[in-house]
């Protein structure tokens, strides 16, 4: 098999110190118009492709996700929901657009400790019921901030050597389009969400969005959570000079991508997992004791559910479902547009109801796309949990303005091609440390 050198995960997974990591690769649970955390109960601005607990829908609870029948991580115990936002094919002939199937996607669990001699060195699991976003509606790119350099994008090519960029690449990527995302892994000890689904969690000070301490203000070192979307766009046949593919939010650079996190884990399996498991164990979840009962690779890849939003978002379709025109502006309006029903849900929360029966997706039609206005957020109060973590108080610090990387916190990888097909344990890349 061919080896390559490729630039693996834009930020310092290359490699600031780690204690142990691992990697749950998932194939796609659902597409869908519904983001149970920004619009809850409701049909979302735009379309999403969902992994995880087969317990997603329009609302969501830790009970719903934890009872579902399944997820696709290949740790059952992992329950969590992950979502973020569907790619398109944009084609410039007809003005149409298809939705471009996902390959798999990487969750990644990193254990970054802090360093600083005053600070905690232990690394906390997720509470039970948290919340989080990562990434924004963003229309440009700040290279001094955080949260945009969380966000970029490789252009796969296995062969001729792959690319990263801050925005959607403007060629051909023989081997597909990977968006990557890094979330924020410091919490503020109390609340499991907030008004905007941010402000309770922060990225570590620092120049780099996913290592360093953590401010005061959020003084939880939480595992750091990084994700790799893998879309199949090499399947489809690319207008030299144009831009073929779009964001289910209209957005043809990729500054509006982002993703969508609730944890429902077993926390004593991760907070057992984070305490046991050392190395760099890539794939290889079952070299981790904690994991060992709740793994099931059949269930993970068999896990699907039904779409609920009844409207066509396969495609071709004239326009993107929701409002949302090309280019992205943050400021559409559109006229005559009905919102299409969601199926089986009556209003409120579903943690009783059953609406995760493994069944393959299936796309329903409706007469009208949804009418949708620029994404806000929701009104619901802010979930919050008492914690005890042994720090003492002080005034907040605010994060530093990050710059770029520097060199000595990148090293280079070995990777084996990766196959078009995974094997069992669907490995993204076999990785070898020079």
């Amino acid at each position: 098999m061919l080896l390559h050198i490729l630039n693996f995960a834009f930020f310092s997974l290359l490699f600031v110190p780690t204690n142990a990591w691992w990697i749950l690769a998932h194939d796609s649970l659902t597409q869908d118009r519904l983001d149970p955390i920004v619009t809850p109960g409701e049909v979302a601005y735009h379309v999403h492709n969902v992994i995880g607990s087969s317990g997603f829908g329009p609302t969501v609870s830790t009970e719903s996700l934890q009872d579902a029948n399944c997820t696709t991580a290949p740790v059952q115990a992992d329950k969590s929901a992950y979502w973020a936002p569907q790619l398109y094919h944009h084609d410039h002939e007809n003005g149409t657009f298809t939705l471009v199937p996902i390959q798999y996607v990487q969750t990644y669990y990193l254990q970054r400790p802090q360093s600083s001699a005053d600070k905690s060195q232990e690394v906390k699991a997720f509470p039970a019921g948290l919340r989080m976003l990562a990434g924004a509606l963003r229309t440009s790119y700040n290279a001094s901030n955080q949260e945009d350099r969380a966000v970029n994008f490789v252009c796969l090519d296995y062969d001729g050597g792959s690319s990263q960029s801050d925005q959607l690449p403007d060629k051909s990527c023989p081997d597909g389009l990977r968006a990557q995302v890094v979330f924020p892994s410091c919490w503020d000890s109390v609340n499991l969400d907030s008004e905007d689904h941010k402000s309770h969690m922060s990225y570590p000070l620092g120049t780099v969005p996913d290592s360093g301490d953590c401010p005061d203000s959020h003084p939880v070192k939480v595992i750091q959570l990084f994700h790799e979307w893998i879309f199949e766009t090499n399947k489809f046949e690319l207008e030299p000079g144009v831009k073929d593919f779009v964001f289910a939010t209209g957005d043809e650079t990729g500054l509006t991508f982002h993703a969508d996190f609730v944890s429902a884990w077993d926390v004593d399996v991760l907070q057992a997992a984070i305490d046991q498991c050392t190395g760099s164990l890539f794939n290889g979840v079952e070299n981790c004791p904690p994991f060992v009962a709740s793994i099931d690779e059949e269930i993970a890849k068999s896990c699907k559910i039904a779409r609920r939003v009844e409207e066509e978002i396969d495609g071709p379709l004239t326009v993107l479902p929701g409002c949302n025109p090309v280019p992205y502006t943050g400021e559409a309006t559109c006229e005559n547009l009905t919102t299409p029903a969601i199926k089986d849900y009556t209003g409120g929360d579903e943690s009783a109801q059953p609406t995760d029966s493994a069944v393959s997706t299936v796309a329903t039609s409706a007469s009208a796309s949804s009418a949708t206005p620029a994404a806000s957020t929701s009104s619901d109060p802010p979930l919050s949990v008492s914690v005890s973590i042994g720090v003492t108080t002080s005034p907040p610090v605010l994060l530093a303005s990050t710059a770029s990387p520097t060199a000595s916190e990148t090293s280079s990888w070995t990777c084996s091609k990766m196959q078009k097909k995974r094997t069992k344990k669907r490995h993204h890349a076999i990785l070898q440390h020079h």
